[in-house]
């Protein structure tokens, strides 16, 4: 019996940064975002939030990205890991 292939894209993230996230304490990495938004370019946070959903305008990129319903592994998946986004 063939064990099952199941083919997903992983963001990967080092602690303590993935439990921060997981866990629903943190909603993005570096507080430099923060500041460029808020105070650079004179967004809210109310507006940045709302922005976030807006697909067309901001979330394309590669560090400003919604994490839509992200959940802990059981267990580790074995094989190579990459850096930053991998299958």
């Amino acid at each position: 019996m063939r064990p099952w292939k199941v083919k997903f894209s992983c963001l990967s993230f080092r602690q303590p940064y993935a439990g921060l996230i997981l866990n629903g304490h943190q909603d993005w990495e570096d507080p430099a975002w923060q500041e460029l938004l808020e105070q650079r370019l004179g967004m809210s946070p109310a507006y940045i939030q709302a922005s976030m959903w807006v697909r067309d305008k901001f979330n394309h990129g590669k560090y400003l990205t919604v994490l839509a319903n992200p959940w802990w592994l059981l267990q580790p998946i074995p094989g190579k890991a990459g850096k930053d986004i991998f299958q």
